[in-house]
This record gives C-alpha cells, structure tokens and sequence, in this order.
C-alpha cells in the first residue's frame, strides 16, 4: 500500500479521496433513508403482531367458554377480540394507534 501512495500523484490521492468523501455521504444518506424506512415497517408490524396475540387468546378463551359454558368467559373474550380488531385494522389503514408500553412490555 505504501508504494501505490508513493507513486501516485499528491492530485491523483486528493481525486480518490474526495470521490471516496462522496461514495461515504451517498451510503451515509441511504443507510439513513433505510433506517428510516425499517422503523416505520417496524411499527406496522407491531400492530399486527399485537392483533395476532389478542385474537389467538380470543380464540383460547372461546374455546375454553364453549366447553365449561360459562358465560362470563365468553363476554371476557370480547376484550381480546376488540383489541385485536382494532390493532389489526390499524395496521392495515395505517392509523397511528400503537401502545408502545405494551410491545416493550413484551418484547
């Protein structure tokens, strides 16, 4: 490496430097963007997560409601499904409906 810089012209090193300098803010920008980008998905994911979880203990309950027959289960599991409705359809309308104490909780 040393003998490239040697025989290379001090205005050839400044050339691939600031061509480096521009290759660095361009990936610097995009890594940014992408970020960006990454975080917003995230957060839809999320909602749909939390509906997938509310629905499958919706389920559970009713399942469990259906074979004692006890009637307050059954209006119990009303609960998860609401949440779960609403959490999925917040995903899916993009509604900025996200109970970020709930997902740390569970994550």
């Amino acid at each position: 490496m040393r003998t490239t810089l040697r025989n290379c012209s001090a205005e050839a090193t400044a050339t691939v430097a600031a061509s480096e300098a521009t290759k660095k803010a361009e990936l610097k920008a995009q890594a940014e963007q992408d970020q960006k980008t990454y975080d917003s998905l995230n957060y839809r994911d999320d909602q749909f997560d939390l509906s997938d979880a509310a629905l499958a203990i919706a389920i559970a309950l009713l399942a469990v409601a259906a074979l004692t027959r006890i009637w307050w289960m059954y209006w119990l599991s009303w609960v998860p499904i609401g949440f779960g409705v609403l959490m999925g359809l917040s995903g899916l309308l993009g509604w900025a409906l996200h109970p970020d104490t709930l997902t740390r909780l569970l994550s």
